[in-house]
């Protein structure tokens, strides 16, 4: 069932699975409304129902004036964000006042990263691939910094999953075992910053239930979390290393407020890596040089295990 929604200036925007309502330029409806969060709310599309649903925004979103967490849309319903209405309609979208739905969900030929410390090759199709942004990018100026991201063609994981399908011929590689072919799709979740270990668990929370794989997290301390919900391999970055560490332990640095702070950790079946990356609180780093980190992932037996290879500065 195709519908669209009527915007307070006027214009109307397509629905589709995953539009994205908050106060920030990244999101597909900006809501320039001082009691709008930066993510606020999404509609969410399937089997012919759309729902909208209230992404535990500061104020709260009503429907048709009551307050709610998820609930199905219907012809005529008025969403409320502060002071902003925006009406749902069923049908196709009208013409002269329309403008075009943003870019999809993440689809099968998309490529992930996490802001300057993952690097991933281009596909052979133009794609949004979605990243994780630093929180140390967000402190300066977070609306630019995301707007930035989109007009690159970059999707942002805000406690999002994307599945990169194995099947698509851009990502042969993808979920394949030992070179014979496909196998299961790489469900690839990202969270937004939170410096609390508990909101940190909600967000993980969130996109557990996608199983995914691998979860791209800025702060390495939502491992916790992500360990409890086995998944196989997180990473993180955040700490800078310290930016000062004992020669040969990198994990013994002046990063004192985090117990995960530079290289490999593991946890029953569940691995996180800690990049020191490339950035900065002070221009000093001693015995932890900048680094970009290449890892190459194969499919194990048991959990996610590094090779002495990857110990030794390899890949």
């Amino acid at each position: 069932m195709s519908g669209y929604l009527e915007l307070s200036d006027g214009q109307a925007v397509s629905v589709r699975d995953g539009l994205l309502l908050g106060r920030v330029a990244a999101c597909d409806v900006v809501i320039a409304d001082a009691k709008a969060s930066r993510r606020h709310a999404r509609l969410i599309s399937e089997s012919g129902v759309v729902e909208i649903e209230d992404l535990e925004s500061s104020n709260g979103t009503l429907l048709n004036g009551r307050p709610i967490d998820r609930r199905m849309l219907r012809d005529g319903d008025r969403i409320e964000i502060g002071k902003t209405v925006i009406v749902y309609r069923e049908g196709a979208l009208p013409g002269p006042t329309s403008r075009a739905p943003l870019p999809a969900a993440a689809s099968s030929d998309e490529l992930f990263g996490d802001d300057d410390e993952l690097l991933g090759g281009a596909p052979a199709a133009p794609a949004d691939p979605p990243a994780q942004p630093a929180a140390d990018d967000l402190l300066d100026d977070g609306d630019r910094v995301r707007g930035m991201a989109r007009d690159a063609g970059v999707r942002l994981l805000d406690d999002e999953t994307v599945a990169l399908d194995p099947q698509g011929l851009e990502l042969a590689h993808v979920g394949a075992s030992g070179g014979e072919g496909p196998t299961t799709p790489l469900v690839v979740a990202g969270i937004d910053w939170d410096g609390a270990v508990k909101g940190l668990a909600r967000r993980v929370d969130r996109v557990a239930g996608e199983n995914p794989s691998l979860l791209l997290a800025h702060n390495p301390k939502a491992f916790l979390a992500a360990s409890r919900h086995h998944v196989p391999l997180t990473l993180a970055g955040h700490t800078h290393g310290g930016q000062v560490a004992t020669k040969a332990r990198p994990g013994v640095n002046l990063a004192v407020a985090h117990r995960l702070s530079a290289g490999f950790y593991h946890r029953e079946a569940s691995t996180l890596f800690v990049t020191v990356g490339t950035g900065s609180w002070f221009p000093l780093r001693v015995q932890c040089p900048a680094e970009i980190v290449l890892l190459t992932c194969r499919r194990g037996e048991d959990g996610v295990h590094e090779t002495t290879a990857d110990l030794a500065g390899g890949t």
